[in-house]
C-alpha cells in the first residue's frame, strides 16, 4: 500500500513541475514578445520624428526658395545685360542726359560674380545727377564708385555737365550646386 499512497503525491508533484515549466515557458515567451514590442515601438518613434524633421527641412527649403527668387531678382542674369545697358541709355534719355557705355568686364568678389560697366553721363548738371541717382538706386545689386564730375562752357550755349563712372553690378550666378531629394 505504500506504492499507491505515493503515486498521486508523485503525480501531483509531476503535474507541478510540468505546469511550472509550462508557466516559466510561457513567461519567457511573453517577455520576448514584450521586448520586441518595444522594439518596435521605438523604431516607430524613430521613424515618426524623422518624417517630422523630414517636413521641416522640406518647410525650409520651400521658404529658401522663395527667398532666393527675390534675391536674384536683385542680380542680372548674363542674358539680359544687354538689356539692362540699353535700358540704361533710354533712361538717361528720358532724363535729359546722355548714357555712353566705355567698357564691359566681368569681376569676381568672392563667390559672387559681378559685371563692372564704365560709364559717361553727359547732359546738364540735374540731368547727370539724376541719372546718376538712377544708377546708385536701381533694383539691382549696384555698387557706384570713381564718380568724377566735370564741366565744359562752350562758347555758346548752356553749360554741358559730364559724369564718369564706374559701377559694378550683381550678376546670377551661372549654375548652383543645390542638392535636392525629394521627400
Amino acid at each position: 500500500m505504500r506504492n499507491n499512497s505515493y503515486f498521486p503525491l508523485a503525480l501531483a508533484i509531476l503535474i507541478l513541475l510540468l505546469s511550472g515549466a509550462v508557466y516559466g515557458g510561457v513567461q519567457y515567451l511573453f517577455e520576448q514578445e514584450q521586448t520586441h514590442i518595444t522594439d518596435n515601438e521605438r523604431q516607430i518613434e524613430n521613424k515618426k520624428s524623422e518624417i517630422a524633421r523630414a517636413h521641416q527641412a522640406q518647410a525650409a527649403l520651400t521658404t529658401l526658395a522663395d527667398d532666393e527668387a527675390v534675391l536674384k531678382g536683385y542680380s542680372l542674369s548674363r542674358q539680359d545685360i544687354v538689356a539692362f545697358l540699353e535700358s540704361l541709355q533710354s533712361t538717361g534719355t528720358a532724363l535729359g542726359s546722355q548714357v555712353h557705355v566705355l567698357s564691359v568686364s566681368d569681376e569676381i568678389a568672392g563667390m559672387h560674380p559681378r559685371v563692372t560697366l564704365s560709364l559717361l553721363i553727359t547732359g546738364s548738371f540735374d540731368a547727370v545727377m539724376r541719372t546718376i541717382g538712377m544708377l546708385e538706386n536701381a533694383p539691382y545689386d549696384t555698387v557706384l564708385s570713381n564718380l568724377t564730375l566735370s564741366s565744359n562752357q562752350p562758347p555758346k550755349g548752356p553749360v554741358e555737365w559730364s559724369a564718369a563712372t564706374t559701377i559694378s553690378v550683381g550678376v546670377q550666378r551661372l549654375a548652383t550646386s543645390t542638392n535636392t531629394k525629394k521627400l
